[in-house]
């Protein structure tokens, strides 16, 4: 797992996808940034939990803030608003193995011509 200082860093490289990446069976597409992501901050629990979660689809809400905000006590506080500042829509404790080493941010934006949200870092916006 890479440091939250080496995340950040590597995540201003990302400003757009070359690839995208399907989730199987799931209204989800990822980017490069959010598949780097998933693997540099060991969390691919988080894109599988949102690739699962009940929000996701064409009557989904269309553009959604995901984070992860490591707590003290080992867990991941993992939180779907509809924008910043909203208040939460979808909000659970989760025990992982590794928790981030700093809070994750990834957007889930829906796509028309694709049928389904696509998972990207904001940077690639």
């Amino acid at each position: 797992m890479r440091t939250a200082a080496e995340i950040e860093r590597g995540l201003s490289q990302f400003t757009g996808t070359a690839e995208y990446r399907k989730f199987p069976g799931q209204p989800l597409l990822s980017t490069d940034g959010a598949a780097w992501l998933t693997e540099s901050a060991e969390c691919y629990w988080l894109a599988l939990l949102i690739a699962y979660s009940p929000h996701l689809g064409e009557q989904a809400a269309p553009f959604q803030v995901w984070t992860a905000d490591p707590q003290p006590d080992g867990t991941v506080a993992v939180e779907m608003r509809e924008d910043t500042g909203e208040p939460a829509i979808y909000s659970r404790r989760v025990r992982v193995h590794k928790a981030p080493p700093c809070p994750l941010r990834m957007w889930a934006i829906y796509d028309g011509g694709a049928g389904c949200h696509v998972l990207m870092v904001p940077s690639e916006y």
